[in-house]
């Protein structure tokens, strides 16, 4: 019996070690399914972010392919633009630049200088391309005419009115035959005021201002006229009247002014008679045109103009100078002046020995 129960008892251990082990297997299992579970979430979740990933990889891409398209296109159209731009800035300049020829064209030549007037120089130095000042020579049998014109404006507006304002001082010489210039300023005023009258309200937007001179070589009489434009007259001090009249003076020279009317040819200027002044030149002494280009120039160490003060002194240096060297003075004191600076005006200076 004892044996019997002895069995029995193995048996039953036996039993409850195989339903343990059971149990064991199906926690075992459920536990090795529960992680296959999470571990099936977390493949497919990253799955899902990867390919969430890939999809704003591939639309980033994109569309930086299609800025990048966008981009290309666009510098393809603003090279082009700029091509177009270039070419259209190139016919602009050549057009000036064959202003310029034109302008060149009409200006005296070295030629007529030296059949004219030998012992005369001119100081020309535009602004721009173009200019809106100019210079004359001219004779007709004994009488020879020159002169010095700021014309409104410079480059290609300034260049406008010069040929206008040329054609009106060749008209009054060549066609109308005056060689008193005060005359000659009233038929260039006439002759402006035609060629630009041509607006609504019939007034005068143009116009400049202009020193003439006009020489007899029978009787080396000089008489003058200007338009908002002075004569600068160096001569030696020989009478009480030179000294008394002179601006500046050292113990050789002195040198006086000589102003012309305080209107000029072209808009609101009213209809005064322009006036003429005799000169009394003798031989050697030297006369000067100038437009306000050259004492408006800033520079200096302070960066303030040149001012008209500051040119008659220079003048009053480079008086016994020969011409041609007077004029290299001019160049270089002008250069000297303005520095690195802008030009701000065109210039011109025109000399002559009497």
């Amino acid at each position: 019996m004892e044996k019997d129960a002895e069995i029995n008892k193995l048996k039953l251990e036996q039993n409850e070690l195989q339903l343990r082990q059971k149990q064991l297997q199906l926690y075992g299992s459920i536990i090795i399914a529960i992680l296959l579970f999470l571990l099936s979430l977390w493949i497919f979740n990253f799955y899902r972010q990867k390919k969430k990933a890939n999809e704003l990889l591939s639309k980033q891409k994109t569309e930086i392919l299609e800025k990048n398209e966008k981009l290309e296109l666009a510098n393809i159209e603003i090279n082009n633009q700029k091509t177009v731009i270039e070419q259209k800035n190139k016919d602009i300049v050549d057009s000036i630049n064959y202003a310029k020829r034109l302008q060149t064209a009409i200006l005296p030549s070295d030629d007529d200088f030296k059949n004219i007037l030998p012992d005369a120089f001119v100081f020309y130095n535009p602004k721009d391309i173009v200019s809106g000042d100019f210079y004359f020579l001219d004779r007709v049998d004994d009488t020879i005419f020159f002169a010095v014109a700021d014309c409104t404006g410079h480059g290609v507006p300034g260049a406008f009115v010069s040929f206008v304002g040329h054609e009106a001082i060749s008209h009054s010489i060549n066609d109308l035959k005056l060689t008193d210039p005060g005359k000659n300023l009233d038929s260039i005023r006439k002759k402006v005021e035609e060629t630009f009258d041509k607006n609504e309200k019939g007034e005068v937007k143009d116009g400049m201002d202009i020193s003439l001179g006009v020489f007899n070589t029978n009787t080396k009489t000089l008489h003058f006229s200007g338009a908002h434009h002075t004569l600068y007259w160096v001569t030696s001090r020989t009478t009480k009247t030179i000294l008394e009249k002179a601006v500046l003076s050292n113990e050789q020279v002195a040198l006086l002014e000589v102003r012309g009317n305080r209107h000029a040819v072209g808009a609101g200027q009213g209809k005064e008679h322009f006036t003429t002044v005799k000169v009394n030149v003798k031989k050697g002494d030297m006369i000067y045109f100038s437009s306000d280009g050259y004492s408006d120039q800033f520079g200096g160490p302070d960066g303030k103009k040149f001012k008209t003060s500051q040119f008659k002194k220079l003048l009053l240096e480079l008086y016994d100078k020969p011409v041609a060297s007077q004029k290299e003075l001019l160049a270089k004191a002008h250069n000297n002046w303005k520095g690195a600076l802008e030009q701000v005006d065109d210039v011109c200076v025109f000399g002559v020995r009497i």
